[in-house]
């Protein structure tokens, strides 16, 4: 009986590992408008939210941006800052 617990215990330990290592982050895009509609987008990653960025570049959208940055679980991974 002690080592069906013991493996038991094993199996659940090597699942909630497998599970953290598998973890998808959480990737946001906050958009600062002056004038529009500011807002944050979340994406399924940092390449997602590039190129979403890249088309509203290309379309014109960001000519009223204050500000785009892109976050990977709170931390910022690239921003622009358009008054410099």
């Amino acid at each position: 009986m002690e080592q069906v617990k013991g493996i038991l215990i094993a199996i659940t330990l090597w699942t909630v590992l497998i599970m953290m290592g598998t973890a998808k982050a959480l990737v946001t895009m906050d958009i600062d408008k002056w004038n529009g509609p500011s807002g944050t987008y979340v994406c399924k990653d940092v390449k997602t939210c590039w190129l979403l960025y890249r088309a509203a570049e290309v379309r014109g959208d960001t000519y009223y941006c204050n500000s785009a940055i892109i976050k990977r679980d709170g931390k910022v991974v690239w921003f622009k800052n358009f008054y410099k």
